[in-house]
């Protein structure tokens, strides 16, 4: 009874391990360059970022339908800087050269909103 007991608990855990390495885990973090921002969840991630003038942000859609990265608020764009269409997967930069705030939004989803500051 012992014998089969142990090749049992043996072969319980062994499936165990295999199994645990089987799985995908999809990542929401934030991403991790300090210029990135992830559209994810119909939302944009860090909603703001501080950088200084000169640097590029670059957007990545990880969702799964398209969105625009557009200056400005809903019905009231600015025209500094608009993505157009932006489909899963596909990536878009902007260079910011002057100081201030730009709240921007995306066209398709206008509940979607974030701001990057300039200094």
């Amino acid at each position: 009874m012992s014998k089969i007991y142990i090749i049992l608990s043996t072969g319980l855990m062994l499936l165990t391990f295999i199994c645990t390495g089987c799985s995908e885990e999809e990542s929401t973090a934030p991403p991790t360059d300090s210029n990135a921002v992830s559209i994810q969840n119909n939302s944009f991630n860090p909603g703001s970022r501080t950088v200084a003038a000169g640097t590029t942000i670059k957007w990545t859609n990880n969702d799964g339908i398209t969105h625009t990265v557009t200056s400005g608020s809903p019905g009231n764009e600015t025209g500094v800087f608009d993505s157009g269409n932006i489909a899963p997967g596909q990536t878009y930069e902007f260079t910011f050269s002057t100081a201030g705030t730009f709240n921007y939004f995306c066209k398709i989803h206008p509940g979607m909103t974030a701001q990057v500051v300039v200094q």
